[in-house]
């Protein structure tokens, strides 16, 4: 019963009647309901499939469209590592002739040709684009390789290099006739001479230990630098530091005095390697000079007295 109330709706015809201006004669079309039905599924299938195709096509072209960017981006980083590989071999180099003037042991970082990728002699080649896990080799090999780089800059600036103060050495490190007592006796450190009032520098990045009054050194203090390293300024006129506070390469920290037990206006220099004391002029490379603000280096040349 009810499948012929459906089929008899089905059947049922609507007349649509469009009449023209220019004639008397309306047009008449009838159409059943169920080509109607149909005619209304076509259309909105025709639709559906348009609004997804146009779509699609717009997907399309922004997957285009990022992925250029993406290659781009990626060639991009990739002549970024290549000059960054070739800056980072440069400073390697430079880095072990100064460590190797100074006579100090380098730590190793990452060789740079284990880095991951295609490049080589030129930043002009064209490199081949990285996977993402080569990009994040390299990251990780040039974080390792600026780590230490940056260790072995901290030693260098943490390592007595340069001469404490001007003027003339007196009496160096060993065997000498005490001006006191006549005797040959032997001398830890290296003694410089000049004007009282002559500025004491520190010979590299460190903390001040110690502040103290002896009746052999008079006003001296103690500096504390990297891996057991410590400088000692003895025979200070005037004390320029406290105890505890970090003084860098260069700074004034003292100022030349004859306090003591003493022939004269001068700075006794000791250097302590691991509890024991050394000879200073061993790390004597460098002399600093003030010219106002402007700070100037030179090389000394290295020899025995």
């Amino acid at each position: 019963m009810k499948r012929r109330r459906l089929f008899k709706n089905l059947r049922r015809e609507i007349t649509f009647m469009i009449i023209p201006h220019h004639s008397t004669q309306p047009l008449r079309i009838k159409l059943s309901v169920f080509l109607m039905s149909f005619l209304v599924l076509v259309v909105s299938g025709m639709g559906g499939l348009t609004v997804f195709i146009i779509t699609r096509h717009i997907n399309y072209f922004q997957t285009r469209e990022i992925s250029k960017n993406l290659k781009s981006k990626n060639e991009y980083f990739g002549q970024e590592i290549i000059k960054v590989r070739g800056l980072a071999a440069d400073l390697e180099e430079m880095e072990k002739e100064v460590l190797l003037l100074l006579k100090l042991r380098p730590k190793s970082p990452k060789n740079v040709s284990e880095y991951q990728g295609q490049g080589g002699g030129s930043i002009l080649e064209d490199p081949l684009p990285l996977t993402r896990e080569e990009f994040k080799q390299n990251l990780a090999l040039l974080k390792e390789e600026a780590k230490g780089r940056k260790e072995n800059f901290t030693t260098i600036k943490t390592t007595p290099l340069i001469w404490p103060t001007e003027g003339r050495i007196t009496s160096g490190y060993g065997y000498r006739i005490n001006p006191f007592s006549g005797r040959r006796e032997f001398h830890p450190a290296v003694d410089i001479a000049n004007v009282s009032g002559t500025p004491i520098k520190a010979p590299a990045d460190g903390v001040v230990f110690n502040i103290e009054w002896d009746r052999m050194f008079g006003k001296f203090l103690t500096i504390r630098h990297r891996e057991g390293i410590s400088t000692r300024f003895a025979h200070c006129g005037k004390i320029l530091v406290k105890k505890g506070e970090r003084v860098s390469r260069g700074q004034t920290i003292a100022l030349m005095g004859d306090t003591g037990l003493s022939t004269g206006s001068h700075l006794h220099y000791e250097i302590w390697v691991k509890n024991k004391r050394v000879n200073p002029w061993q790390y004597m490379c460098l002399k600093m000079t003030d010219d106002g603000e402007e700070k100037e280096m030179e090389l000394v040349k290295q020899k025995e007295r």
